[in-house]
């Protein structure tokens, strides 16, 4: 295509292997298809230059880096939601726990399965493994006369 317009060129094997020998010598310019266009007396000027290309593109090129811009300050701020959202929650599950085993332990003191000294030992048992202590401490029968002294 030359100037907008579809052209069938005719072009022998031989001036096409001339074409591309003196191209292998380093042809400056575009190469084997600027030789071709000497050869046969075309224009190069027809098509835009480098420069007009990249003009014609830097509104879009702005606009495509202005909406990444967005759209990763946009990232950050739904990163930074959910990790808060996150910490609340985590924080809401320890809170809780913590209530579930000053819970279980006043009440295995109550009724008399472990000594008021053993609160302290027993909490820190719930906090590193929570099914297993209280598996145990359901197994402890009560005792009135533990919790009586």
């Amino acid at each position: 295509m030359i100037d907008g317009k579809e052209v069938e060129i005719e072009f022998s094997q031989a001036e096409a292997l001339q074409a591309l020998e003196i191209d292998n010598k380093n042809v400056s310019g575009d190469g084997v298809i600027g030789k071709i266009r000497e050869m046969l007396n075309l224009e190069t000027e027809s098509k835009p230059s480098k420069k007009s290309k990249e003009s014609d593109l830097s509104p879009v090129i702005n606009e495509l880096q202005e909406s990444v811009k967005v759209l990763a300050n946009a990232l950050n701020e739904e990163k930074n939601a959910r990790k808060v959202a996150t910490d609340t929650l985590q924080k809401q599950a320890q809170d809780l726990r913590s209530k579930e085993i000053k819970s279980i332990v006043s009440d295995a003191i109550k009724s008399g399965k472990i000594v008021p000294a053993d609160e302290t030992k027993w909490s820190a048992r719930l906090e590193k493994d929570f099914d297993t202590s209280k598996d145990v401490l359901g197994e402890i029968p009560a005792s009135k006369a533990i919790g009586a002294k």
